[in-house]
């Protein structure tokens, strides 16, 4: 189903975004996706205790903050970005890296590790265009 909504809204559609929340809504439940050269998606369970899933989502707060913006738009000057500057290639790749890591806590049960690592996350991600 998430290759199909990819289908859909990336090729026929022209939206240039990523297929990470297609592939989470399709999925469910708390994975690691990782998304191939290829175009494959693997989708792998983040195993760990339930008690680690509850510190995280006791420690989550999510506000809204009545800020509108357009992904497409945004996500089309980042792969540009990307496409022309070796440096944020390596931040991509750093990201990659960071979500290895946070899975690999998260298996070890360190909630205490998910929010430095979603920040620094952020952070990278930020780096990738002013528009984030």
């Amino acid at each position: 189903m998430a290759r199909e909504c990819c289908e859909i809204e990336i090729n026929r559609c022209g939206e240039p975004i990523g297929k990470q929340d297609q592939y989470a809504a399709a999925f469910g439940g708390f994975n690691y996706i990782q998304f191939h050269q290829d175009d494959s998606v693997s989708v792998t369970p983040i195993v760990c205790k339930r008690e680690t899933l509850k510190i995280i989502q006791d420690g989550t707060l999510v506000f809204y903050t009545g800020i509108t913006r357009s992904a497409s738009g945004i996500l089309k000057h980042q792969q540009e970005a990307v496409a022309s500057e070796k440096a944020k290639q390596k931040t991509l790749q750093k990201m990659v890296k960071l979500a290895e890591e946070m899975r690999a806590e998260l298996q070890r049960n360190n909630a205490s590790a998910f929010g430095e690592m979603l920040h620094a996350n952020w952070e990278l991600k930020r780096s990738l265009t002013s528009q984030v």
